[in-house]
Order: C-alpha cells, then sequence, then structure tokens
C-alpha cells in the first residue's frame, strides 16, 4: 500500500489550490459548473434535487458504505483519521478566528465559504482516501477529488453520474 498515494486526498486540504478555482482544466470531462452559490447549495443539501441531478450525500454514502463496514474499511480508517485530525489541527484556530470576522461583519464571502464547507470537505476527502486504501480507489471518488484539486466544491451529481463542481471564485480573494 502506498500511504503517499493513499493520504493525498486529507493532505489536500491544506493544498493552495484547495476552493482557489485556479485550475478548471483539472475538472472531470462533463462536470457542470455552478456559479451561483444558492444553487450550489441547494445541489449539495436538497432531498428533492431539480430535475437531471441525484441526492448529492445519497450518491457519495452509497459509493462508502462497502468500504465503512469491510475490515479493511476499519483499519484505513484509523490511518486516515490520525491523519486527518493531524491536518486539521495543523491548521491552527482558523475556525474560530472566522468566526471572529462574521461576528465583527469583516469576513469575506470566500472565507465564510471555507468556514461553512471547511469540515465537509475534509469528510469527503477522508472517504476518497478510504476507498484508495480499500480497493485502490472508485471511479466516482476520484473524480470527486479531481473537482477539489481543480480548485472547485464539488457540490451536486447529474442523473448521468456527471458532477456539480461550485466555482469559489464567484465569491472573490479570502
Amino acid at each position: 500500500m502506498d500511504t503517499d498515494h493513499v493520504l493525498e486526498p486529507v493532505r489536500f486540504l491544506a493544498d493552495a489550490h484547495m476552493l482557489s478555482g485556479s485550475r478548471p482544466e483539472l475538472l472531470p470531462q462533463g462536470s457542470v459548473v455552478i456559479r451561483d452559490l444558492a444553487e450550489a447549495m441547494l445541489l449539495e443539501n436538497e432531498q428533492d434535487p431539480p430535475p437531471g441531478y441525484r441526492i448529492w450525500r445519497d450518491s457519495l454514502e452509497q459509493r462508502l458504505a462497502e468500504f465503512w463496514s469491510s475490515p479493511a474499511g476499519r483499519e484505513g480508517r484509523a490511518i486516515i483519521d490520525a491523519a486527518a485530525e493531524a491536518q486539521w489541527n495543523a491548521m491552527g484556530d482558523f475556525e474560530r478566528d472566522l468566526r471572529k470576522k462574521k461576528i465583527r461583519k469583516t469576513i469575506t464571502p470566500a472565507e465564510e465559504f471555507w468556514l461553512t464547507v471547511a469540515y465537509d470537505s475534509l469528510e469527503t476527502l477522508k472517504g476518497v482516501a478510504l476507498a484508495r486504501y480499500v480497493k485502490g480507489g472508485d471511479p466516482l471518488l476520484e473524480k470527486v477529488f479531481a473537482v477539489y484539486r481543480a480548485g472547485f466544491y464539488p457540490c451536486g451529481i447529474t442523473q448521468g453520474m456527471d458532477l456539480a463542481a461550485f466555482d469559489p471564485t464567484v465569491l472573490g480573494a479570502g
């Protein structure tokens, strides 16, 4: 097992390209780019998605279900969770600092978005790492990671299994 390959998604949380929108050429073919934050959040959270879309979280959880309960999944989660906790802790008190900015009304839209999605992003990236640990990867989850590597935020999935990717550049610099 190549630990660096397995943990790459978790470590990407601190990458300079995370939510930068800076590498659209890395988006998976067929990706739907969303430039409206409200639409992106609707696609991500809606239990009754718009026509042409599937329920986002259900699609991810269905892919991950087989990994969670397997002996290899339990073993992998121990390694991945430890790496994720170290990654999160290395980011310091960013949540507290951004919450202070929010109270003071000095938070930028990009910072507020990061505050909202950081933890969920880490959880999703942990799922990509787990799929890599258990069976070398999963095509859908690797596409999800490709969206993150492109600097976008994966927020939905079409009926045809193409990803919706929110373009965070519309929020301005963080």
